[in-house]
């Protein structure tokens, strides 16, 4: 894969991913929106995003612990700028 496939694909299924998560966390799926979720990260590790929607799902299956290092990750890739993110902290 060239990186110019790489870039396409990051552009084309990292939206769709993170809109399955979005649906998943809304249906209550919880387990099939960390795992859009954490393919969206095996795309770009610095989706906020995608961290924070992993975080959720982990704060609504009870796994604080997990949800917590979710949430403090995209903090710390938004330098802070999260308010969702900080809420849930």
């Amino acid at each position: 894969e060239t990186e110019e496939e790489k870039a396409y694909r990051k552009k084309v299924q990292l939206p769709c991913l993170l809109n399955i998560a979005a649906c998943k966390l809304k249906l209550g799926e919880k387990k099939a929106a960390i795992d859009a979720c954490n393919k969206a990260i095996d795309l770009d590790p610095s989706s906020v995003k995608a961290h924070y929607r992993k975080g959720s799902a982990y704060a609504d299956m009870c796994l604080f612990e997990e949800a917590r290092a979710a949430f403090q990750r995209a903090l710390d890739l938004d330098k802070g700028e999260n308010a969702d993110a900080k809420r849930e902290l």
